[in-house]
């Protein structure tokens, strides 16, 4: 397994801890690479869903799981990266392979 910058529907349910699948491949993704990576954008993105929510638990715990996470600066470049990987995945059908 490559090391891999998450989107917000991973961190979602890498978050959750409710999908087996799911937390054995991150698991294996931390023992292997080490903390989770994800973007700044990525964070404003679930941190807003659970302040909607008025999720106050489930915030402090986001805000733990971050500390513990290699969390990236949102520019240009990410974003040219992220289109990148968007386009090979679409082109692959790895999105729809993906959904949960």
């Amino acid at each position: 397994m490559k090391r891999a910058v998450l989107d917000t529907d991973m961190v979602s349910e890498v978050f959750r801890q409710k999908h087996p699948v799911v937390m054995g491949h991150a698991r294996a993704y931390e023992r292997d690479h080490g903390p989770h990576c994800f973007s700044e954008y990525v964070r404003f993105e679930r941190r807003r869903d659970l302040i909607a929510k008025g999720a106050t638990i489930q915030i402090a715990l986001f805000d733990l799981f971050c500390t513990e996470s290699a969390i990236f600066p949102v520019d240009r470049e990410v974003f040219d990266g992220a289109t990148d990987l968007w386009a090979i995945a679409t082109i692959n059908g790895i999105h729809e392979a993906m959904r949960i």
